[in-house]
């Protein structure tokens, strides 16, 4: 059974793509790993003490799958939390050092070295079409052979799906975008607050904000609480131009914003919006996020492995919070 206090690490090592098993690694010292909405994994970073001779391409080389699962007092099963590959690998030999750092990124970074196309043509275009469905189409074309070449990431079509409807239809053309910038744009046309990841299930989710709280904490959960609220980044009015020789403007506000804060302006270019509606979208997307001031609120939260009394508000199941995911603070008014 494990103590309060320990985690178990394991490092699976796998074959480009994720289909063969190479090798397991139980003695990894972990440094940590990042996670971004609209995105997904980033860099993970893990050390071996090996001997330069012990060490060889069969441990693990570059692009190699890798797989981080976790076990401890709240999962009775190792739990995958993190999925990527293996960019760099770095070699320490000393007289007091003998080890190997491996360096990791998301599968996600994968997605800015590719251009989103059909074949050799790489300008899409998508009439009278929810954002959802483009995105999955872009997901499409990056699982496919003869684009992308990456099957092993997807959607979930069948419930609980992880694509959800906009309900919007837009008529919008993609021109030489990489598919990270192309799944960017369909965020950026579909309705304010909705957001997209890559997972560690190598699953690719797009979404709405949830309307309740995914995790509610209490101030004993915290180390640190820091809270900033201003306007710096209030914009109630935004200006889009397609771009073109013509005079396509397209000029929308929130009027209850500017009354309140004053006139704040974003200029936008938008060359790859086929008409004004989809023109619209884009700006009415800048508002409804950016229309009232910002709280940013940062928290550190202690892993409740690290507290003998699992059953006290102390400390939280770090690795059961998720991008996308919102929260709740009880005892804060």
């Amino acid at each position: 059974m494990t103590k309060i206090g320990q985690k178990n690490y394991l490092v699976q090592v796998y074959k480009a793509d994720f289909t063969t098993l190479k090798n397991m690694i139980a003695d990894a010292r972990i440094d940590g790993f990042v996670s971004t909405i609209n995105g997904g994994l980033g860099e993970m970073s893990f050390t071996l003490e090996r001997e330069l001779q012990d060490w060889n391409d069969a441990d693990f080389s570059l692009n190699d799958g890798i797989s981080l699962s976790v076990q401890d007092v709240d999962v009775s099963n190792p739990t995958i939390i993190y999925k990527g590959y293996v960019s760099k690998i770095n070699i320490v030999h000393t007289r007091e050092k003998k080890s190997v750092k491996v360096y990791c990124l998301g599968l996600v970074s994968k997605l800015s070295l590719d251009i989103y196309k059909n074949g050799t043509t790489s300008t899409i275009s998508h009439t009278s079409a929810d954002p959802s469905t483009i995105f999955k189409a872009i997901i499409d074309k990056l699982r496919d052979s003869a684009n992308g070449n990456i099957p092993f990431i997807n959607y979930n079509d069948v419930s609980p799906v992880s694509v959800e409807t906009t309900g919007l239809s837009v008529n919008f053309s993609f021109r030489s975008m990489s598919y990270q910038e192309a799944l960017e744009q369909c965020r950026k046309l579909a309705p304010a607050y909705w957001w997209w990841k890559l997972g560690e299930d190598n699953v690719f989710y797009f979404k709405t904000k949830p309307s309740t709280p995914t995790h509610n904490f209490a101030l004993g959960n915290f180390e640190k609480l820091e809270i900033d609220y201003g306007m710096e980044e209030i914009r109630n009015g935004v200006l889009v131009w397609n771009g073109g020789s013509g005079t396509d403007y397209r000029y929308l506000k929130d009027d209850i914003s500017v009354s309140a804060y004053g006139r704040r302006i974003e200029r936008m270019i938008a060359p790859n919006a086929d008409n004004t509606t989809a023109m619209d979208k884009i700006a009415r997307q800048k508002i409804g996020e950016l229309k009232d001031p910002r709280a940013v609120i940062q928290v550190t939260i202690p892993d409740n492995n690290e507290w003998e009394n699992i059953n006290s508000l102390v400390g939280y199941d770090i690795e059961s919070i998720k991008v996308g995911d919102t929260c709740s603070i009880s005892g804060v008014k």
